[in-house]
């Protein structure tokens, strides 16, 4: 039996983001978006415990946060079931009210199938 530790549901989806961390700066894709973390896809993960940076390009307006590696991985897959896709595992460890209310904005119109588009 498989234990879900996550707080927030998380949505598959592909957006960009900018990524900072100890090897500089670097443009890659989110694969899962929630309240409270997301999975980054990336050829060069970096490991658990490193914050990173990130700011989020979605339909719904731009987030700059910072979150912090909880994990890698080289064969996860979405909750949709799509992947493989190397990457890392992230928690929000800084997220004002202001992103907190666009990421808030943009799930529920993704949950409810009203994209904005």
């Amino acid at each position: 039996m498989t234990i879900n530790r996550r707080s927030a549901p998380r949505i598959a989806l592909e957006a960009p983001v900018r990524v900072n961390g100890p090897r500089g700066a670097h443009h890659v894709k989110i694969r899962d978006l929630s309240l409270d973390g997301m999975f980054i896809e990336s050829a060069r993960p970096y490991p658990a415990g490193t914050r990173l940076e990130c700011t989020v390009e979605l339909a719904g307006g731009r987030i700059v946060l910072t979150a912090e590696v909880r994990h890698q991985s080289n064969t996860y897959r979405t909750e949709d079931g799509a992947g493989p896709y190397k990457g890392m595992g992230t928690r929000f460890v800084r997220l004002g009210a202001d992103g907190l209310q666009t990421l808030s904005g943009y799930l529920a119109r993704l949950t409810s199938g009203n994209t904005g588009s």
